[in-house]
């Protein structure tokens, strides 16, 4: 019986540092049971093996050996350390451990900012004001441009040879367009591009706003038409611009 036991704790042993190996590459819970599923049946083998006559050699040899082996009390305190070692073994795979606490701290609010957020009014020269104001003035201006409008009238190449009349009314459609483009680059074009690129050092994507302000009137579709918010819709786009921003001037993440 003696060395029965004494093959099992080695070769407990051994398995228990081929786990350990096992563990660095996230296996644990699989061989370990493997591990004692081995170590049980070699354990069923080498009791076979003892039933058989093979711990004649060690009575016969070394029998003060066989006398200690032989006693109940040395085979049971090594049953009971094998058994707590198991034990052991299989309360730490099983383990669930807590989830960790982490602790936020609070954001620091300075002096200064803490008082501007305090004042609850915003300046009337905010980011998103400016852009509100400048469409309104500028949706007015060509609201106002398109009730005078005078017939429309364009150069058609189904007509390449048009009338007398028909020339002189493409010629006043014409230069009334152009007194409007005149006077869009005077007085909102500059404002108008400097507040997209405000928007641009934001992180705030302008599409081709910019490049389509420095060249030409923004395109404007009429308030609920199917037209309205599409890509035609320009001034739409730029007053949108206004959302990505607070009262701070600071930039709003969606």
């Amino acid at each position: 019986m003696w060395q029965t036991v004494a093959h099992f704790v080695v070769i407990y042993w051994m398995l228990i540092s081929l786990g350990s190996v096992i563990i660095g590459i996230g296996m644990w819970k699989f061989s370990a049971f493997v591990a004692f599923g081995f170590a049980i049946a070699l354990l069923g083998f080498f009791e076979f093996l003892d039933m058989s006559g093979r711990l004649d050699i060690l009575e016969k040899k070394y029998p003060k050996l066989w006398g200690v082996a032989n006693r109940r009390p040395a085979r049971l305190f090594l049953l009971v350390m094998c058994a707590g070692l198991l034990a052991k073994d299989v309360a730490e795979a099983t383990h669930v451990p807590d989830p960790p606490i982490v602790k936020l701290q609070p954001p620091v609010i300075s002096a200064s900012s803490s008082q501007a957020v305090s004042g609850g009014r915003e300046p009337k020269d905010s980011l998103r004001r400016r852009t509100m104001r400048v469409a309104d003035e500028l949706y007015k201006y060509l609201q106002n441009r398109s009730e005078v409008h005078p017939p429309v009238a364009y150069p058609d190449s189904n007509d390449p040879n048009p009338s007398e009349e028909r020339k002189k009314a493409i010629r006043i459609c014409q230069q009334y367009d152009q007194e409007t483009q005149d006077y869009y680059l005077k007085h909102f074009r500059d404002r108008m591009v400097g507040i997209v690129k405000e928007y641009e050092a934001k992180g705030v994507h302008t599409r081709f706003l910019e490049n389509d302000f420095k060249q030409r009137v923004p395109g404007v579709q009429a308030v609920g038409s199917e037209w309205e918010g599409s890509s035609f819709d320009e001034l739409s786009q730029f007053r949108d611009l206004a959302y990505h921003v607070d009262a701070r001037d600071h930039l709003i993440v969606f």
